[in-house]
């Protein structure tokens, strides 16, 4: 098994542990009473995107002045959250995370209670910024759920609480379509505020604070530097395909943000307490959630752009006919006349949906197996690790964009293919925080997840920018050919033609599921079954102090005298012994030469290693057990004695069969290897001991210890 990352993390308060406030011993009735209330309280944040897709033509409607800056409803929330969230993520590992998501709450609160009553668009747009903010609620959540659930519970919680956003896109089409339909857009956004009250007193009520917090001052100017950032390059890649990608103004942006981000990474870079550590994106187990995370969530949202585009266009007949009525009523001319000169260029696929007909025919079902599947890929993390969940987010989503390549033009093949889309999402939302929780520890956890979730937005925002240009290449077009005239052709606008979805699938489809699965396939953590952020048992043994080996456990077979270390400048070599039925499973001695004696460079000991009343031995006297190469069946059943410092050239060197007592045979073999000439040799050697934490029957870690008897 490849070597996995060591997990990374900060000290915590004096006297608080990582598990300080596990409820560990609690009732189930209340475990998940706390589930369900973190789960309820971070629906905010799907509910505060949802809404802004329901309301936009309504709200252009009833504000004339915003004119095409309509848009900025749900350009303004994307843009504040996603440069607040890593800050936010932070803020939870400092302050406390309950206290800082029912701040966000309430914060979500007042925002829909000014966008539900705002006079004009400014209010209402200041409003939906504020409410932006509480997309951090997405990531303090998930160190929430790992500081207080029972180790166990954590793989299946994290996929439960990750069905949030997918519960929300269930449930939340029939509440908005029904309350707008019945009422106006301002319900929506009162209902929003009625939520939040509601909620924010019993999650107080129900759920318990965690003491686990990090001891450091919390860095404003990095923060400062890395909201505006994040902010400035958002909005270039959100404005750029409409104000011009080489447009001065919004190159401006991009540089601005670039600048700020510079500056950010110098600063944390010299800082004591740094906003981001920044060591953190250099941990294989981090940068490829974050890769994924980008193209992950790049790919949702060109399906849910493309899903919206493809069926809320009319069909193709009623397209034609509203197009050939607009021309006919611009020329003063018989419909009948018009349709002579004019044709179409172009296949559309549409079926005249509203929102609530998109949501009830398509997109509710897609988010409904979600919802099933992401608490079963928690349990898979549990079982079998994270990484055979990625890839099966990597393959699902593969195999849904490669079907709809061909097979996109009506809603029953948008549901039945978009299954494997609602399997895939399911396991996403339950594999990447777990791979994060087991890569770095409690106190690193949120910041860590809000840099991911930075990345998952940017991501959404360049898939966008790119779908925008690939669905540009395909328009809808009108072309007018006049007896004696040359024909004009015009493009219908937010109209494309299936051959440009095609490639919009397959390019921002096919090519991100299979990145997704390369790095599943690639990824050296989560092939363990996720621990809920507990610390590797390697790292639990190494951490552990060292305890005398029971003498049941110790070598039994003798060590000839030839074999020992001489006093006339022995040379540095290794004597390997292979023997079975020495120990249950494979293992290593590490010997280095004994007191008085120069280490061999191939067994170093850690200062750790030494015990407290054997200050005689130098640090570099050591031995260590470690896990014995698997290169074939037979290497179970047998133990590698390594030993340094061999006699010197003039000694005799063992060879042949001897046997052992409690071992049916063994066969002894020398292994020379030069090395530095060692110091005249102690007349005795230490004592191997072993570290607990894992039984003697499996690898462990082990080290020398005192003086031993010369006949052993």
């Amino acid at each position: 098994m490849p070597k996995q990352d060591r997990p990374v993390s900060l000290p915590l308060l004096e006297g608080i542990t990582e598990d300080s406030g596990r409820l560990d011993g609690v009732s189930k009735t209340r475990l998940y009473a706390i589930l369900t209330m973190i789960l309820l309280i971070t629906e905010v944040v799907p509910l505060q995107f949802l809404v802004a897709g329901f309301t936009l033509p309504k709200i252009g409607a009833a504000f004339p002045s915003a004119g095409s800056g309509v848009t900025w409803t749900v350009t303004i929330a994307g843009i504040v959250g996603g440069a607040t969230i890593a800050l936010l993520g932070k803020a939870g590992d400092v302050y406390g995370k309950k206290r800082l998501l029912i701040a966000l709450s309430l914060l979500s609160a007042i925002g829909a209670l000014m966008s539900a009553i705002a006079p004009n668009f400014a209010v209402f747009l200041t409003g939906r910024g504020i409410g932006g903010v509480s997309l951090g609620m997405a990531v303090v959540n998930l160190s929430l759920v790992r500081d207080l659930m029972p180790r166990r519970w954590i793989p299946i919680a994290v996929g439960f609480v990750g069905t949030g956003f997918s519960f929300s896109a269930v449930f939340g089409p029939l509440v908005f379509g029904a309350l707008t339909d019945s009422y106006s857009w301002r319900a929506d956004y009162w209902f929003l505020f009625i939520f939040a009250l509601v909620i924010t007193p019993l999650f107080a009520l129900i759920v318990p604070e965690s003491p686990v917090r990090v001891p450091q001052k919390f860095d404003f100017t990095g923060a400062v530097l890395f909201g505006g950032g994040i902010t400035l390059v958002s909005v270039y890649l959100s404005e750029g395909g409409s104000w011009g990608w080489t447009n001065g103004s919004a190159v401006g942006y991009l540089i601005g943000g670039l600048v700020a981000l510079a500056a950010f990474v110098a600063w944390e870079m010299r800082v004591r307490h740094p906003m981001i550590n920044l060591s953190l994106l250099r941990l294989p187990g981090v940068y490829l959630v974050v890769l994924a995370v980008f193209v992950v969530t790049g790919l949702q949202n060109v399906v849910n752009i493309a899903v919206s585009y493809l069926f809320q266009t009319p069909p193709q007949a009623q397209l034609e006919q509203d197009i050939l009525t607009g021309v006919a009523a611009k020329a003063h001319v018989p419909v009948a006349a018009a349709a002579h000169f004019a044709s179409f260029k172009g296949t559309v696929s549409g079926a005249g949906f509203s929102v609530l007909q998109l949501a009830y025919h398509i997109t509710i079902w897609q988010a409904l197996f979600a919802v099933i599947t992401a608490p079963l890929a928690g349990w898979a993390c549990r079982r079998v690790g994270a990484r055979i969940p990625m890839i099966i987010t990597g393959i699902t989503l593969t195999a849904a964009c490669a079907l709809w390549v061909n097979w996109h033009a009506t809603w029953q093949e948008q549901v039945l293919i978009g299954v494997l889309l609602g399997v895939g999402n399911g396991f996403f939302f339950a594999t990447w925080p777990n791979l994060i929780m087991d890569a770095v520890g409690a106190g690193l956890q949120g910041i860590t997840a809000g840099i991911v979730q930075v990345f998952g937005s940017i991501g959404a925002s360049v898939m966008s920018a790119l779908l925008a240009s690939v669905l540009a290449a395909h328009p809808f077009r009108l072309v007018i050919s006049t007896p004696g005239h040359p024909a004009i052709t015009s493009n219908i606008p937010s109209v494309y033609t299936d051959a440009g979805f095609s490639q919009l699938y397959l390019l921002l489809g096919v090519v991100p599921g299979v990145i997704a699965l390369i790095i599943g396939l690639v990824l050296r953590t989560g092939r363990t079954p996720a621990r809920g952020g507990a610390p590797a048992p390697e790292a639990e043994a190494e951490a552990a102090p060292a305890t005398a080996l029971p003498a049941a456990s110790r070598p039994k077979f003798p060590i000839p005298q030839s074999w020992r270390p001489q006093c006339r400048r022995p040379t540095c070599r290794t004597i390997t012994i292979r023997r079975a039925s020495a120990f249950p499973s494979p293992a290593r001695w590490m010997s280095c030469c004994p007191p008085g004696g120069s280490a061999s460079r191939s067994a170093p000991s850690s200062p750790a290693s030494r015990s407290p009343g054997s200050s005689a031995a130098p640090s570099s006297a050591g031995c260590r057990r470690t896990s014995a190469s698997a290169s074939s069946a037979r290497a179970a059943s047998r133990t590698a004695c390594h030993r340094t410092c061999a006699p010197s050239a003039t000694s005799a060197r063992p060879a042949g069969r001897a046997a052992a007592p409690g071992s049916s045979r063994r066969r002894s073999t020398v292994t020379s290897r030069p090395g530095r000439a060692c110091a005249p040799c102690a007349a005795t050697t230490p004592t191997c001991t072993r570290r607990p934490g894992t039984a003697s029957s499996s690898p462990g870690t082990w080290s020398r210890r005192g003086p031993r008897s010369s006949t052993r």
